[in-house]
Order: C-alpha cells, then structure tokens, then sequence
C-alpha cells in the first residue's frame, strides 16, 4: 500500500482557452440537455427552456452581448436545438462571459484568454445547477429530481458509447493500453497545475486505488449557493449514478464534500476486484493530515 498526500488546492490558478471553443464546449452541453429532456418528454421542453431561461436572467443580469445576429448563428450552427433558440443561446454565451469573468465582446472569437480554474469550474458546475432548479421550477422537487436523473442516465448512455467507440479505434490502432496507477498519475498532474484539490492517494494495488479529497473545487464553486441537496445532485450524483460505471475502472463513493468533512472515492477494475468493500471511514478520516 502507497499513500501520497497533495494540497494542491489554488482557485487563482491560471487556464488558458481558445475562447471560440469554450463558448462552444458550454452551448454544445446546453443543447445536448435540451435533448435529452425532448428525448424524455417533448411536450415538457418549452416550459423547460423558459425555466432555465429564467434561471441563467436571474444570473447574468442586464449582462447583453453585442455582435450580429450571424455571429451567434455560426456558434450554433451545427447544433440540433439551440439554433432555432436564439435567445437562449445570447443568454448561454453571457453565461459564459459572466461566470469566466472574461470582458464581453465577440469581435475576435479566435483568441486565447487566461481564467482562474475556480472560474472555469464555477462555470461548468453552476450551469448543471440552474438546469436542476429549471427541472424543479416545471415539475416541482420530486418530480424535478426524476427528470434530472432521467436526463443523467441518458448523458452517460452516450458517454459509454462514446467510449466504446474510442476504446474500439485504439484497440485497432494497437496502442498500449494504460493502467490505472497511469491514468491516475496523469490525473493527479493536472489537478496540481489547475489546484483543483487537496487530496490523498492511497495505490492498495494496480487495479484499486482510493482518494479522499479534503478540498475540491466543484462543491467550492456551489458552497455559497447554500443548497448542498441541489449541489451534489448537479455535481457528484453523476459519479454515484446507477449507470455511471462502464469499461475497466468503477467507482465507489460513502460520502462527498457536498455534506461530509471530506470525499473518498474508491476506484476498481472489476474484472480483478469483484464489487470490493470501501475502506472505512475511521480509516479515511485519518489519511491527509499534511
């Protein structure tokens, strides 16, 4: 057994981004889930993008974006749904502005900008969270849960077969496959350069390893929002839900940062650990104390 300890946590540090694609990365999730919700139920995606309409108003507030009306087109342009909503997609690009605290203009799209990670983070993690309350405001809590839920499992029905389409293209291209220890070592690179984290790693073996995060950007992006039942819900339910799991590394969770002191996460290869006990809570407690 190896643990390693990180606090590598730093909401100032530096991203950069082509600004035309992370416009697009954030409308392309938008339109995905306005298909996701017609795919569920057509007749609730009216009421739907009203709601989150509303929602992302409340956010941005008298936030306008200037640029033609051919500008905004050529963003949605290979899009299913946004380009036949352009006031969403105005209010989706403001988003983006607003949340990246990047200024507002769209004259030279082709250009780098530098945000903060906490930023960055804060934009992809409350957009989920405004398209929950959305889901809540039509239908009420209960039902409004289902219909996030609903709108999850379909998100990763086409994540795995994404995957699966990737993982079919490297076995034909007769590229090594990495192990786990790997995929988390490069993991653990980027959360150090972006400071998503102060965490700990403890490798029992090459197909199970354990984190516990004691800091995490994504609940501290949500924190003052002052809905940890909506936070996790938006954030990490999507790792705790019934499908998430899918190829060689499952993942296993007790408690998150949205309502506990600290996050484990257990990771395994299934086809070496069969649906292996997470370690307990004394014991993961005590990891990290740097």
């Amino acid at each position: 057994m190896k643990v390693e300890s990180f606090k590598a946590y730093n909401p100032k540090a530096v991203m950069k981004f082509n600004l035309e694609e992370r416009i697009a990365e954030s409308l392309s999730n938008i339109d995905k889930t306005l298909c996701h919700v017609n795919e569920i139920d057509a007749g609730l995606l009216t009421r739907f993008i009203d709601a989150f309409q509303e929602r992302l108003r409340e956010v941005i507030g008298d936030t306008s974006i200037p640029g033609s009306n051919a500008v905004l087109s050529e963003l949605v342009q290979d899009l299913n749904y946004l380009i036949t909503y352009p006031n969403l997609t105005s209010l989706g690009i403001g988003y983006v502005f607003f949340q990246l605290e990047v200024p507002v203009e769209l004259d030279n799209l082709d250009r780098e900008i530098e945000v903060f990670s906490f930023n960055h983070i804060r934009e992809k993690e409350r957009l989920r969270y405004y398209v929950v309350k959305a889901c809540i405001d039509i239908l009420g809590e209960e039902k409004g849960i289902e219909l996030w839920k609903s709108i999850v499992s379909l998100m990763l029905r086409d994540e795995k077969i994404e995957f699966e389409e990737m993982m079919k293209q490297k076995e034909a291209s007769g590229e090594r496959k990495t192990t786990m220890v790997e995929r988390s070592d490069e993991s653990i690179k980027q959360w150090i350069e972006n400071g998503f984290g102060d965490f700990t790693r403890v490798i029992f073996d090459e197909y199970k390893i354990l984190y516990k995060f004691d800091r995490c950007m994504a609940p501290e992006v949500l924190k003052e929002l002052n809905d940890p039942d909506v936070a996790y819900l938006c954030s990490c339910y999507i790792g705790d839900a019934p499908n998430y799991n899918f190829g060689r590394q499952f993942l296993k969770r007790t408690q998150t940062l949205h309502h506990g002191s600290f996050c484990d996460e257990l990771y395994y290869d299934p086809q070496v650990h069969n649906d292996p006990e997470s370690p307990s809570l004394e014991f993961t407690k005590k990891l990290g104390h740097i």
